[in-house]
C-alpha cells in the first residue's frame, strides 16, 4: 500500500534505543508521525474492504459514533521492509527504504477522513531532532505485514511477591531472560544474587 505525499507531524520526542544486528548493537530510534489523513478509500486499502462504511456507517455528515468516547484504534503487527519519503520544512528531502512501521493508531475524524498515527523505527538521524512537533509533509509505502509476536520479547514470570513488590528476574550471566538459575544443590537462585 501506498500513501501519497501530504501533511503530518514528527511527535513530540524521538525514542532512542539500540537493537542487536548479528552480535553488534546499532543505534536506532523510533519517530512518531502523527496526523495522516486517510481518506475512504485509503482504509479500505489498509484494513480491508468496507471499513471505512463500518466506522461510519449512516452518519450524515459523516462522524463516527463513538468519536468522542474510545481511544485510538491500534493496528495489531508492524510492517517491514518499508520505505518513506520526508520532506522537512527547510527544503530538505529524506528518503529511507528498510525502515519498519508500527504501533500504527487510527482515529476516526469528523467528516469522514481517518487521522493514522504510526512510528517509523529506523537508524539514527539526528536532523529529525530539529523537527520535533513540526509540520511535515510524509509519503509511505507500507511493506511486508507480520503479525504481532512476542518472539522477540523475554517471558518475564513473576518469581516473588511481598506485599505491592513484584521481582522479576533476569539472568545476564545465561541470557536466558526472566529464568531464575538452579544452585548445584537444587535452590533457585535470583539472576544478580
Amino acid at each position: 500500500m501506498k500513501i501519497k505525499s501530504r501533511p503530518c507531524r514528527i511527535g513530540a520526542s524521538i525514542n532512542t534505543r539500540t537493537e542487536i544486528h548479528g552480535e553488534d548493537p546499532v543505534p536506532m530510534m523510533d519517530v512518531p508521525l502523527v496526523n495522516l489523513l486517510l481518506d475512504a478509500a485509503e482504509l479500505d486499502e489498509l484494513l480491508g474492504p468496507s471499513s471505512h462504511v463500518s466506522l461510519f456507517a449512516n452518519i450524515t455528515p459523516p462522524m463516527p459514533q463513538w468519536h468522542e468516547k474510545l481511544k485510538p484504534l491500534q493496528l495489531v503487527g508492524k510492517w517491514k521492509k518499508s520505505k518513506i519519503s520526508l520532506s522537512l520544512p527547510v527544503g530538505s528531502d529524506i528518503d529511507l527504504a528498510g525502515v519498519t512501521f508500527a504501533k500504527l493508531k487510527l482515529e476516526p475524524q469528523i467528516g469522514g477522513l481517518t487521522a493514522l498515527s504510526l512510528t517509523v523505527q529506523m537508524g539514527v538521524m539526528s536532523v529529525l531532532l530539529n523537527y520535533l512537533d513540526q509540520p511535515i509533509v510524509a509519503q509511505l509505502e507500507l511493506g511486508e505485514a507480520t503479525a504481532e509476536t512476542t518472539e522477540d520479547e523475554p517471558e518475564l514470570p513473576l518469581e516473588h511477591t511481598e506485599g505491592n513488590v513484584t521481582r522479576i528476574t533476569v539472568d545476564h550471566e545465561t541470557k536466558k531472560r526472566g529464568r531464575p538459575r538452579k544452585d548445584t544443590n537444587g535452590t533457585t537462585k535470583h539472576a544478580g544474587a
